[in-house]
């Protein structure tokens, strides 16, 4: 989402000193690679583990290693294949988020240094267990910064998306505890109804 829409993500004319002239049709390579590539592919990647972790028997196993392990044990699932199951299938997607960030930016040492505190914003945001909430996350800090990055400073940006962030996990609780007193009135209405 960054990579598409922020203040650093510049296309060049063509006749620009030291633009690059690969054109695929009217697009720069790069801003092809974006939207025709890169963003199709996470999308597709987001959508096959979230199948896999909740429409498939191992993606049951999975749920039910990661939340009680002992039980899960117990109910006779081997506890330590599936963790070494979901480690690679991490360890792949992060390999994948790799290869594909590597056309968009020079690679160092520290290049996931960039990404690391907003990816601990997003898992604290998305919340443990939701695939759904880490993607609403993700789009909400991401989209954000990036337009904020249009107006203001990166730096100040930063700043901001942090304090948002901090405002949410202060309001998380109170607003899941809203939602579960909702949805428990509304079924005992439902229920007498």
């Amino acid at each position: 989402m960054q990579a598409a829409i922020s203040a650093g993500f510049a296309i060049l004319p063509t006749d620009a000193p030291g633009a690059p002239t690969t054109l695929v049709g009217q697009l720069h390579l790069l801003t092809f690679y974006v939207y025709a590539v890169a963003t199709p592919l996470t999308i597709v990647l987001v959508g096959l583990v979230s199948w896999l972790l909740t429409r498939t028997p191992f993606g049951l196993r999975a749920r039910a290693t990661v939340r009680n392990p002992v039980l899960a044990a117990a109910m006779g699932i081997k506890v330590g294949p599936t963790r070494a199951a979901l480690f690679a299938i991490g360890a792949g997607v992060t390999a994948l988020a790799g290869a594909l960030l590597a056309p968009l930016n020079t690679l160092d040492p520290q290049y996931g240094l960039l990404f690391l505190v907003n990816a601990f914003l997003v898992v604290i945001l998305g919340g443990q267990g939701s695939l759904r909430g880490l993607v609403i996350a993700a789009v909400v800090l991401g989209g954000s910064l990036s337009v904020m990055q249009f107006t203001i400073s990166s730096v100040v940006a930063q700043i901001v998306v942090i304090v948002i962030a901090v405002v949410a996990v202060r309001l998380r609780p109170v607003l899941v505890r809203a939602l579960a007193e909702r949805r428990e009135r509304r079924a005992t209405i439902a229920a007498r109804g």
